[in-house]
């Protein structure tokens, strides 16, 4: 059955757009009924927008009431439909509920655990699980330069840019800020090789063969007039141990979720020994009812062939000497007769 209080909701909106409801008493006329469900203002009035005008507000009022009511006849539809299976239903509903609870209560022992990871823990836990830690693809720390091809100092720049030394990086530095040329670094943690790729032109396809072979790469482009150089101040081929800055969070994310499950585990075991100490759990398994026949007796001189054809044997098949004595003496008692 659909009642919907078209009346009520008119007299609603005077209040809406300011949000006071102060007037009404929640409750006592319902905005719709279907079946045994009431639908009352005190459970809709949070999805209006303050400064609503009237005509949206009661247009957004209708939209919901009607959604409302459409979907309880839905459910009272598929109650019907279902009836016969509400046994099945509520076992199911039944199951959802604990597997909340727990999650909740879970979520809620979780949140208690220390999450401050030192790095002596880090690496410890990089070492001892040094094999899930494996590189897909190359990683390096690398410096690229671009500048004019006709640029005279060509070929300091190449000695700057491989160098080593600190004086030398803060004069390419100083040189590239001054002249506007393109410099990019790379070395501040790892990073894949093709991630740096994309800063240059580069034609080599066998990344890992590059990377062992040398450590500065230049290209020229002549259409551009531009000369490309790329040094590569370290570098891990692909299948080495990714290097451990590179995934801090993932450990820290690992050592945290094992505490987490330690701690819930240990809070189980704790709940379950206390409940069987103050006799709130009963157990009632006899582990002595469970017990394998023995098998058949056998005359002490029987062979072993003999012991497993007798274990074998189905409990209801005799053997044969003792079939055939049986068929001989039916056949004496047929000849007696």
């Amino acid at each position: 059955m659909r009642r919907i209080y078209i009346p009520l909701i008119v007299s609603l909106l005077a209040a809406v757009s300011c949000k006071d409801f102060s007037f009404i008493s929640f409750g006592e006329e319902p905005l719709a009924v279907v079946g045994r469900k009431s639908l009352y203002f005190s459970d809709v009035k949070d999805i209006f927008s303050k400064g609503m005008s009237r005509e949206d507000s009661l247009s957004l009022l209708q939209a919901h009431v009607d959604s409302w009511v459409k979907t309880q006849i839905k459910i009272r539809e598929a109650e019907e439909l279902f009836a016969d299976d509400e046994d099945e239903f509520e076992a199911l509903m039944e199951s959802y509920r604990n597997s909340l609870l727990i999650y909740n209560y879970d979520r809620s022992l979780s949140e208690r655990v220390d999450t401050s990871i030192t790095n002596a823990q880090i690496t410890d836990y990089y070492n001892r699980n040094k094999e899930q830690f494996r590189l897909v693809g190359p990683v390096a720390k690398a410096r690229i330069l671009a500048f004019p091809s006709d640029y005279r100092q060509a070929g300091n720049l190449r000695r700057m840019i491989s160098s080593s030394s600190k004086e030398d990086y803060a004069d390419l530095v100083d040189i590239a800020d001054k002249s506007s040329f393109y410099f990019k670094e790379y070395t501040d943690g790892w990073h894949y090789f093709r991630d740096i790729l994309t800063d240059i032109p580069f034609r080599e396809k066998d990344f890992d063969a590059f990377l062992k072979r040398g450590k500065l790469y230049e290209y020229k482009d002549e259409d551009a007039g531009v000369i490309y150089l790329m040094s590569v101040q370290a570098y891990r081929n692909t299948g080495e141990y990714i290097p451990v800055e590179m995934i801090v969070p993932t450990i820290k994310r690992a050592i945290v979720n094992r505490r987490r499950a330690d701690f819930i585990k240990s809070r189980e075991d704790s709940l379950y020994a206390a409940a069987v100490r103050s006799r709130h759990v009963t157990l009632n398994i006899d582990t002595s009812a469970i017990v394998r026949p023995e098998p058949a007796s056998l005359p002490r001189n029987a062979s072993p062939e003999a012991a497993e054809e007798s274990r074998r044997r189905p409990e209801n098949e005799a053997p044969e000497r003792e079939r055939v004595d049986s068929t001989r003496e039916r056949g004496a008692e047929d000849t007696v007769d």
